[in-house]
């Protein structure tokens, strides 16, 4: 996790090679164009690293295969979800299928991408969808409400719709939150060892000089024409303005190259 300022936050995971090889089998047999690319890649980024590290909290040790996504059609991360499922039946295994992703991030104004009305209706349709069972939806979904809406898990659930594909399978939606600007779900299971905090933004003020900032008292805003990236004082892991800046840069899809202006806020924390 060292993109986010925690290069000391590590998991090593043994990797599927057999299930991943009987996957490339069968979709290289119905003409899906299935494989690996490139140079093996050690690192993993956040969105397979989350829901790995709660796996391994909740006690799961088993073998691990991460399946990307592609700008391939709907259609095609279906058929790869049923190549999923044959390569698991092939191999008499038994198998967890997960799905994550998060789904609108514009359902706030003070969100990361700031507000749309594509993102609520696009959450609703998408939770409406996982409450009834009726994954095929996920592959009807107006594209064009798709990007509006900015979301970036449907893919995964389109896979996950073909590896469901023909079983009688039980669903039940538990949570939908997008407090945040970003639309996550939430299990029951969850709820009573969450802990809340709440920080409440002070006044944003324009900087010229990194002097002026400091990582345990300011949060920064990087901005670079109507892009912005914010990150809270008093993180874990940053450690240097440098760090705070780089990461809200990220945060804000504005590369290092380009020219950008510095803003700094307190917070009061209540948890």
């Amino acid at each position: 996790m060292s993109a986010f300022g925690a290069a000391q936050t590590k998991q090593v995971v043994e990797y599927d090679v057999p299930l991943r090889d009987e996957i490339i089998r069968c979709g290289e047999a119905i003409g899906l164009r299935v494989g690996t690319l490139g140079p093996r890649d050690p690192y993993l980024d956040h969105g397979t690293f989350v829901p790995l590290y709660f796996l391994r909290e909740a006690g799961v040790d088993c073998p691990i295969l991460r399946i990307g996504l592609s700008g391939f059609s709907p259609l095609d991360h279906y058929r790869l979800g049923r190549c999923i499922a044959q390569a698991v039946e092939n191999l008499g295994r038994r198998a967890v299928f997960i799905a994550s992703g998060d789904l609108s991030h514009k359902l706030k104004d003070d969100g990361p991408y700031g507000f749309a009305p594509e993102g609520p209706e696009f959450d609703r349709q998408i939770t409406e969808a996982m409450a009834a069972g009726d994954f095929l939806r996920f592959l009807t979904i107006d594209p064009i409400l798709c990007e509006w809406a900015a979301e970036c898990g449907l893919r995964s659930f389109q896979i996950m719709a073909g590896a469901l594909d023909g079983m009688a399978v039980e669903t039940k939606l538990l949570s939908h939150e997008g407090i945040t600007g970003v639309g996550y779900g939430v299990t029951v299971s969850e709820l009573d060892s969450l802990e809340y905090s709440v920080d409440v933004l002070g006044q944003s003020e324009p900087i010229s000089s990194l002097a002026e900032l400091d990582v345990k008292k300011y949060g920064v805003i990087v901005s670079c024409g109507g892009r912005r990236g914010l990150l809270l004082p008093d993180l874990d892991g940053v450690d240097t303005v440098e760090q705070q800046i780089d990461i809200a840069r990220q945060k804000g899809g504005i590369s290092s190259r380009e020219k950008f202006s510095l803003e700094r806020f307190e917070v009061v924390r209540h948890t």
